[in-house]
């Protein structure tokens, strides 16, 4: 969403695709429509990250997790 903001702020109201990471500093409703972004926050990332680091630190391996991702279209 940060690289939004200053596409957004450089080209104008163009049609613009980006990824919603939940940080509220860079949040859609800073950037403005035509806006389509994927949602995946990233606080619901932080548990699988840490159980993979620990598991690498163990020597085990890691395994692939996938979240749900939401499509949103803000018009």
């Amino acid at each position: 969403m940060m690289l939004a903001a200053g596409l957004r702020d450089a080209l104008g109201p163009v049609p613009i695709g980006a990824h919603d990471d939940g940080i509220l500093r860079y949040g859609p409703d800073r950037i403005g429509p035509p806006l389509v972004r994927s949602r995946a926050p990233l606080s619901e990332a932080w548990g699988p990250l840490c159980a993979g680091l620990a598991a690498a630190i163990r020597g085990e391996p890691c395994q692939q997790t996938l979240l749900n991702v939401a499509l949103i279209a803000d018009s």
